[in-house]
Protein backbone atom coordinates (compact mmCIF):
# COMPACT_ATOMS: atom_id res chain seq x y z
CA UNK A 1 0.00 0.00 0.00
CA UNK A 2 2.33 2.20 0.35
CA UNK A 3 4.48 1.79 -2.48
CA UNK A 4 1.17 2.53 -4.53
CA UNK A 5 0.77 6.08 -2.00
CA UNK A 6 4.51 6.72 -3.64
CA UNK A 7 3.75 6.37 -7.22
CA UNK A 8 0.92 7.79 -7.72
CA UNK A 9 2.46 11.95 -7.50
CA UNK A 10 6.07 12.85 -8.33
CA UNK A 11 7.87 14.55 -5.52
CA UNK A 12 10.01 17.76 -6.15
CA UNK A 13 12.97 15.43 -5.78
CA UNK A 14 12.07 13.04 -8.25
CA UNK A 15 11.26 16.10 -10.85
CA UNK A 16 14.46 18.11 -9.82
CA UNK A 17 16.20 14.59 -10.58
CA UNK A 18 14.62 13.79 -14.15
CA UNK A 19 15.64 17.35 -15.03
CA UNK A 20 19.48 16.62 -14.14
CA UNK A 21 18.75 13.16 -16.05
CA UNK A 22 17.71 15.33 -19.01
CA UNK A 23 20.68 17.74 -18.82
CA UNK A 24 23.18 15.83 -19.05
CA UNK A 25 22.94 16.11 -22.29
CA UNK A 26 22.35 19.88 -23.48
CA UNK A 27 19.06 20.39 -23.80
CA UNK A 28 16.84 22.94 -24.48
CA UNK A 29 13.91 24.28 -22.43
CA UNK A 30 11.09 22.88 -24.41
CA UNK A 31 12.87 19.41 -24.89
CA UNK A 32 13.03 19.60 -20.85
CA UNK A 33 9.30 20.60 -20.67
CA UNK A 34 8.15 17.60 -22.92
CA UNK A 35 11.07 14.50 -21.56
CA UNK A 36 9.80 15.81 -17.83
CA UNK A 37 6.08 16.19 -18.60
CA UNK A 38 5.83 19.60 -17.02
CA UNK A 39 3.95 22.50 -18.37
CA UNK A 40 5.97 25.87 -19.33
CA UNK A 41 5.07 27.49 -15.80
CA UNK A 42 6.48 24.68 -14.15
CA UNK A 43 9.47 24.21 -16.38
CA UNK A 44 10.26 28.08 -15.85
CA UNK A 45 10.59 27.45 -12.00
CA UNK A 46 12.47 24.29 -11.67
CA UNK A 47 14.89 25.75 -14.25
CA UNK A 48 15.32 29.41 -12.31
CA UNK A 49 15.35 27.15 -9.30
CA UNK A 50 18.37 24.95 -10.66
CA UNK A 51 20.39 27.32 -12.00
CA UNK A 52 20.29 29.74 -9.18
CA UNK A 53 21.51 26.58 -6.66
CA UNK A 54 24.34 26.24 -9.12
CA UNK A 55 23.12 22.59 -10.61
CA UNK A 56 22.32 24.00 -14.03
CA UNK A 57 23.70 26.50 -16.68
CA UNK A 58 22.47 28.72 -18.99
CA UNK A 59 24.31 28.40 -22.30
CA UNK A 60 23.87 29.99 -25.95
CA UNK A 61 23.05 27.37 -28.40
CA UNK A 62 25.49 28.85 -30.77
CA UNK A 63 27.30 31.94 -30.87
CA UNK A 64 24.59 35.00 -30.82
CA UNK A 65 21.97 33.45 -30.95
CA UNK A 66 19.00 34.01 -29.06
CA UNK A 67 18.30 30.19 -27.80
CA UNK A 68 19.84 28.67 -25.03
CA UNK A 69 20.28 25.08 -23.58
CA UNK A 70 20.82 24.05 -20.08
CA UNK A 71 23.34 22.13 -18.95
CA UNK A 72 24.76 20.17 -15.65
CA UNK A 73 27.48 22.03 -14.02
CA UNK A 74 29.87 20.13 -11.86
CA UNK A 75 27.60 20.15 -8.98
CA UNK A 76 24.50 19.32 -11.34
CA UNK A 77 26.84 16.07 -11.55
CA UNK A 78 27.35 14.82 -7.87
CA UNK A 79 23.43 15.88 -7.59
CA UNK A 80 22.29 13.71 -9.82
CA UNK A 81 25.02 10.98 -8.62
CA UNK A 82 23.14 11.06 -5.43
CA UNK A 83 19.66 11.26 -5.97
CA UNK A 84 20.39 8.16 -8.32
CA UNK A 85 22.11 6.42 -5.67
CA UNK A 86 19.23 7.21 -2.67
CA UNK A 87 16.41 6.26 -5.74
CA UNK A 88 18.25 3.01 -5.76
CA UNK A 89 18.15 2.21 -2.09
CA UNK A 90 14.30 3.36 -1.67
CA UNK A 91 13.84 1.03 -4.87
CA UNK A 92 11.96 -2.21 -3.69
CA UNK A 93 13.57 -5.66 -4.46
Amino acid sequence: MIGMMLTKKRSRIDIVGRILSVCVRDSLKTSIMYDCNLNHEQVEDYLRLLVDRGLLEKVERAPGSRRYVYRLTDLGHKCLEAYKQFAEILDEP
